[in-house]
């Protein structure tokens, strides 16, 4: 009896991308520490970004804070305890023709939001932006109002000073941002906008489509400060 052969189609995924940030504030007893404290915090700076090389950077490799934190501890003998922090970082290319255009900027984690009017938990370097309303372009951020809108914003004389109250919207359940017909002008650094977030849990979920990444080529991705103490015993 011949027998039909059942083709297998493979389906290609452009990854998304969500870069890890990490700010350390590490413990320590500085009568055990047998280094400089400079050379502590470059140590546990390069434990962190060799945990994202080995632990992150693949399809459905979360990121388990308390690994990151053991990992962080075990630099040296004389790490008491460590303070660390995590956010998360979209990575925006804007269209800069300029023409109006809309973006979908995708977490996929929820976002931190302990109740509705919290304080902003979204940030972002500064872009050039052209209000439509008045026609001025001005040096802009990005942050939410803590009711789920986004909003555009700048210094006026060193006071930050809202300009559009509803720029897009944020679904801080799933992750979810989008901007709506919005002017870019140009990027002042880069050639993207880094969009920052706070997440809501600790661990960092990756989904089959989402690689979780610690850029080592970006400076500020990781910070490490050190506080020496006398150990007790």
């Amino acid at each position: 009896e011949r027998k039909n052969i059942v083709g297998i189609q493979a389906q290609v995924v452009d990854p998304k991308y969500v870069y890890i940030r990490v700010n350390s504030e590490v413990n320590f007893n500085s009568d055990a520490l047998s280094t400089s404290m400079e050379s502590l915090k470059l140590r546990v700076k390069n434990a962190i970004l060799n945990f994202g090389d080995t632990s992150l950077e693949k399809f459905e490799k979360g990121l388990r804070y308390s690994k990151l934190i053991k990992e962080i501890d075990d630099v040296d003998d004389s790490i008491l305890s460590n303070e660390t922090k995590i956010s998360m970082e979209y990575r925006l290319y804007p269209v800069t023709d300029p023409v109006k255009a809309s973006y979908n900027i995708d977490f996929s984690n929820p976002l931190y939001h302990p109740h509705d009017g919290h304080s902003s938990i979204i940030s972002s370097t500064a872009f050039n932006y052209t209000e439509v309303s008045d026609t001025t372009t001005r040096e802009s951020y990005l942050d939410d109002d803590g009711n789920g809108n986004l909003r555009t914003w700048f210094y006026l004389d060193g006071v930050k000073t809202i300009i559009n109250t509803k720029i897009g919207t944020i679904n801080y359940e799933t992750g979810n941002l989008y901007l709506s017909n919005i002017i870019i002008n140009s990027i002042l650094e880069d050639n993207f906008i880094k969009i920052i977030a706070q997440p809501e849990n600790k661990d960092i979920d990756s989904k089959k489509d989402t690689m979780l990444i610690v850029d080592s080529d970006d400076g500020g991705s990781v910070t490490v400060t050190a506080t020496p103490s006398t150990y007790l015993t």
